[in-house]
């Protein structure tokens, strides 16, 4: 069961490179990163939860920073 999260985490991640619209190439790897970072707990590996919390971290900013632009145009 576990080796297919990790095979379902690997085919996300990889599936999201292959979407050319920024926010939708984002959104799908910020859900690898989640398949990923619970691998990483029910295998108890620090650094595949780390990396991939860094990653989620820098999508969500990048999120915050298109949504906050997109408003301000809006206004």
């Amino acid at each position: 069961m576990v080796v297919l999260l990790g095979y379902l985490a690997t085919l996300v991640t990889i599936s999201s490179f292959l979407i050319s619209d920024m926010f939708r190439l984002r959104l799908c790897n910020t859900l690898g990163c989640l398949l990923w970072m619970g691998y990483g707990v029910i295998q108890s590996d620090t650094p595949i939860i780390l990396v991939n919390c860094l990653i989620m971290l820098i999508h969500l900013w990048w999120f915050v920073q298109h949504i906050t632009k997109k408003n301000n145009r809006l206004q």
